[in-house]
C-alpha cells in the first residue's frame, strides 16, 4: 500500500472559490493520511470518516463510519461520493464501494475515480447560520448564537459583552451533528447593537481535529451553496 504526504496547494481566486475538474490519476497528490473525509451512500446522510491510507490507480482506504458501536451497513459496489480539504481546497469524487468493514476490520475501501473536482476556498469565505452555543470565559459559562462560520473562525451574538482580546471556549454541534467542544477563540472585533453585542472570533490554531471538522463541513456548505445558485449540473460536490 502506498502512503505519501500531500504537498502544499495554494492558490489566489478573485472570488471566494473556484471549481475545476481533475484527472483520477493526479488524486494521490493531495491525499494526506488522517484527513477528514465526509463519506455520502445513497439516500442516507452524509458520515465523518478519516484518509487511512490509498493505493494509486486502485482504491482509497478510509475509516468505516459506526452507529450504536456497529460499522454502517453498506453494500458492496454501492454508490458514495467522497470529500475531503486539504490546505484550503476540497475535493471530491464519486466512487463505490470495493470492500467493507467489520467491527475487527473498521475500514472500507472505495475505488479509485477516474475523476475528481476541486474547490479552492479563501479562508475568509462565509457560511451563514444560526448555532446555539455555549462559551467559556474565566470559568464562567455563557450562551450564545454563532451567526456565521469560517475555517478560521466566527460571529457570536450574545447579550453579553466580551472585550477585545478575550480568550472564549466555545462548544457548539455544527448542522451535520459533528460535536465541537472547548474550540479556543479569541475575540478580535466587537459591536454593539441595542442590547446585543457581536463579537468577531478568530479560532486559535492549536486544535487540529477540531479545526478539520469545521474546514469541512465550511468546504462542503460552500459547494453546495454554489450548485444550488450557479451549477445545478455539477454532481460530485453537491
Amino acid at each position: 500500500m502506498c502512503f505519501v504526504q500531500s504537498p502544499k496547494v495554494g492558490a489566489t481566486q478573485t472570488r471566494g472559490y473556484d471549481m475545476m475538474d481533475g484527472a483520477g490519476r493526479e488524486l494521490d497528490r493531495f491525499l494526506g493520511v488522517g484527513v477528514v473525509a465526509t463519506l455520502s451512500l445513497e439516500n442516507r446522510p452524509r458520515y465523518r470518516s478519516h484518509i487511512r491510507g490509498w493505493l494509486p490507480g486502485a482504491f482509497i482506504l478510509l475509516d468505516s463510519p459506526f452507529e450504536e458501536g456497529l460499522p454502517i451497513p453498506m453494500r458492496r459496489d454501492e454508490s458514495c461520493i467522497v470529500r475531503f480539504v486539504a490546505h484550503g481546497t476540497a475535493y471530491g469524487f464519486t466512487s463505490s464501494v470495493a470492500a467493507r468493514g467489520s467491527s475487527e476490520n473498521p475500514f472500507i475501501r472505495v475505488r479509485w475515480p477516474e475523476r475528481y473536482e476541486l474547490m479552492s476556498v479563501r479562508a475568509h469565505e462565509r457560511v451563514s447560520l444560526f448555532l446555539p452555543c455555549r462559551v467559556v470565559h474565566n470559568g464562567e459559562q455563557f450562551s450564545a448564537a454563532m451567526c456565521d462560520l469560517s475555517e478560521r473562525g466566527c460571529k457570536l451574538s450574545s447579550t453579553v459583552f466580551f472585550s477585545k482580546s478575550a480568550e472564549l471556549f466555545l462548544s457548539f454541534a455544527l448542522p451535520d451533528g459533528q460535536r465541537i467542544d472547548g474550540l479556543v477563540a479569541r475575540v478580535r472585533h466587537v459591536e454593539r447593537l441595542g442590547e446585543k453585542a457581536f463579537h468577531g472570533c478568530c479560532f486559535e490554531e492549536g486544535d487540529v481535529e477540531k479545526l478539520a471538522y469545521i474546514r469541512a463541513f465550511v468546504a462542503d456548505a460552500l459547494a453546495r451553496r454554489d450548485i444550488a445558485g450557479h451549477s445545478p449540473e455539477r454532481r460530485v460536490l453537491d
